[in-house]
Order: C-alpha cells, then structure tokens, then sequence
C-alpha cells in the first residue's frame, strides 16, 4: 500500500489520526461499491430463484448501489487529478491568510470533489436506511397493520426520509442560495451555515439513525419464546449491519478533531478532507454490503441449524400475530387454522396447513428457508386455500344458523 506523501515543512495534522494513503482510498473506492453491486444482483438472483418476489426494499437498495458507485467513481476522479489523497500544493502567494482569501485550481477542484462526495452520500445513507426498515417489515409485519412493530417501522420510515430531505438541500445551500460558494475561498465559510455545525450535525444523526435501525428487530425478538442460542443465531445475523458503525464512529471523532485543528493556514487541507471522504465512502460501501448480506445468505450456506432457527423465528412470528389477530376480533372460540389442524388425519394434510400459516403470514417471503414451503406444488397450495375457505364460510354459516 502506497505510503502517504510528505507535507512540506510547516503543514500539520491536527488529529490523532493518520492521513489516508492514496492507496487506501483507491481501494476503498474501488472494492466496495464493486461488491456492493454484486451483492445487489445476487439478492435479486435469490428473489427470482426462489419466487419471493422483489419489494420495496429491494427497489431502495438499487439507487443506493448506484450512488454508492458514484462516490466511488468520484474519489477516483479525485486521485486522478491529483487533489485527493495529495498534499496541498502551497499558494503561490505567499502574503498573509492568502489561503483564506484566495483558491487555487487544484483547491477548487477538491472542494468540487468534496462537495459532491457530501451531497450525494446524504441520499445512499437515506436509502440503504430505508431498505434495511423495508426488510424489517418484509420479515415481522405480518398482516397486523395496528402492530406496535408496523408503526415503529412506519414512524422511522419518516425519520429517515425527512432526514434525507433535510440535509441534502442543507449540503448543496450551506454557503447560500449561490451554490458555487461552495468551492470558492475559505472565507467563504462565514457566509450561510457553519459548516462544522452542519457536519457534526449529520455524523452524529447517522450514527444514532442507524444505531436506533439496527436495534429495532433486537427489541422484538428478545421477546419471543426461542431459546437463547436461536435468539443470538438471528440478532448475528441481522447485526450484520453493525460493521459500517466503526467508520461512522472515525469519521465523527475526526471531524471534531479536525475542525478543533481548524482548516487555517497551516493544516494539510487536501490530505484532512480526503480522510473524511474516506471514512465517508467505508461507511457507505460497507453499509451497501452489510444491507444486503441477509437477503443473499442462503446462497452461501447451507446450514441446517441456521434454517431451522429462521424457520422457528418465523413460526413464534406467526403465532404471535395469530393470538393477537384472534384477541383483536374477539373469535378466540373459533380459530380455522387450529380445526384444519385438529381434523388433519395425515401427515401431508398437516404440512400443507403448516406452509400455508407461514405463507399467509409472511407474503412472497415464506420461502426463504422453509424446505416443505419449496415442495409445495401450486395445486396443493390452491387446495389448501379453498378448504380454508370453505370452513371459513361454513363456520360463518353455522353461527348465521
């Protein structure tokens, strides 16, 4: 890996942390929205083959995969051009705070690069956001629109869209309604918002955003009736999304370093912002990553403990919503499913019943590692439906009788 370039004699660091090498970023840029993308076709891959069908979430994570990529293809663009990951090449004029007042091409084009890293990463959190609540409710909302889980999810949908407005136009106006300001001369920073402000603001409301995301389906699950092991099994799996936290957690305290250490005359101005694009792009990359690995998990194993500790969260998932359907409509004396139970006299009547629970609960999604639900013919499943249907029908009848 290329070692990070010498500043001239008088530049500073300002931060605890070491400057990002050029090969860092190019590696980072280059990698990660590549595996992210690869992932994105492998989850629709997995959609199709076992006939899931494809839901919001998997439409939000296709424009974060494409701006993902973007980011990517921008820092490259910046190394090309030898602004990012290059030391500040010092300003011909030498008079006092020329850096202040003055900006030369090279400082203009990374402050370009700068910009747009910071206003397109706002919509790829947003949206990678989104796709990871969507993918909560593809597995937990079952048909139970007053659930306390449905309106959380509902609720954080909002958050994060309101959050993703907001700060996208906070990012392209901070210098004021002239959005060239943007790569003009430091001095420009006193015009409009205080730009360490406004990215304190929006490290910290990512971090704690994706903190609250991440702990959503924790909270549900502890409270169902699995065995511990299970339990961990699942909070593992959907922890996945956890990786991206520590580059969010670098990217914050360095901001604050560096903005203490001030962008001021002697400060290596190119090298700072490299490394908070840097950690912007980790974060991004590896949240991509990170959102889709439980959508393609089943491709790459084959675990029998695994599927049966999903096959079991969703069966506690499906009794739960049973019992709470039946209180809400006051029939607890009447439950169709329990009598197709009851009167199953064999063993394939009985598993079809099962599937059929599972897939009524859980849509287009009971296939993921159900191996009875992947045997079920189309007829059976019709068969099955229409006696429901039927006893359904005879049971409102008996009590009209």
């Amino acid at each position: 890996m290329a070692s990070p370039e010498k500043a001239p004699v008088g530049y500073t660091n300002g931060t605890s942390f070491a400057w990002n090498t050029k090969g860092e970023v190019i590696a980072a840029a280059a990698i990660l929205p590549f595996l992210g993308i690869v992932l994105v076709a492998l989850r629709f891959y997995n959609r199709m083959k076992h006939n899931a069908g494809v839901g919001a979430d998997d439409w939000l994570i296709v424009p974060a995969a494409v701006i993902v990529l973007g980011m990517g293809v921008t820092l490259l663009v910046g190394v090309g051009r030898g602004v990012v990951a290059h030391t500040t090449k010092p300003n011909p004029d030498t008079s006092k705070d020329a850096q202040l007042y003055q900006t030369t091409p090279e400082q203009e084009f990374m402050k370009k690069v700068e910009f747009i890293i910071y206003v397109i990463m706002v919509p790829a959190y947003g949206f990678i956001k989104l796709s990871v609540v969507y993918f909560y409710r593809r597995i937990f909302v079952k048909g139970t629109p007053d659930s306390r889980f449905n309106i959380v999810t509902h609720v954080t949908s909002v958050i994060v869209v309101i959050w993703t407005i907001v700060f996208f136009f906070l990012e392209i106006f901070k210098r004021g309604s002239y959005v060239p300001d943007n790569w003009g001369p430091l001095i420009k920073a006193k015009q409009g918002i205080n730009g360490a402000v406004l990215n304190n603001g929006l490290f910290i409301s990512d971090f704690i955003t994706d903190l609250w995301i991440v702990l959503l389906p924790i909270l549900l699950i502890v409270r169902l009736n699995m065995s511990r092991t299970k339990r961990l099994t699942v909070v593992g799996v959907l922890l996945l999304g956890a990786m991206s936290f520590c580059a969010a957690i670098v990217r914050m305290v360095f901001n604050i370093q560096i903005v203490n250490a001030g962008l001021a005359k002697k400060t290596d101005v190119n090298m700072g912002l490299t490394t908070l694009m840097y950690w912007s792009m980790v974060e991004a990359g590896l949240s991509l990553i990170a959102a889709n690995l439980p959508s393609v998990y089943s491709l790459f194993s084959h675990s029998a403990y695994l599927q049966s500790t999903f096959s079991s969260l969703r069966s506690k998932l499906a009794l739960r919503s049973f019992r709470s359907t039946d209180r809400l409509r006051g029939s607890s004396k009447e439950k169709p499913y329990e009598q197709m139970d009851a009167s199953s006299s064999d063993g394939s009547s009985h598993t079809h019943t099962h599937a059929l629970k599972e897939k009524e609960s859980f849509g287009s999604d009971y296939i993921y590692t159900g191996h009875e639900m992947g045997a079920m013919s189309q007829g059976a499943t019709v068969s099955v439906r229409s006696d429901l249907e039927s006893q359904c029908v005879q049971g409102k009848g008996g009590r009209a009788a």
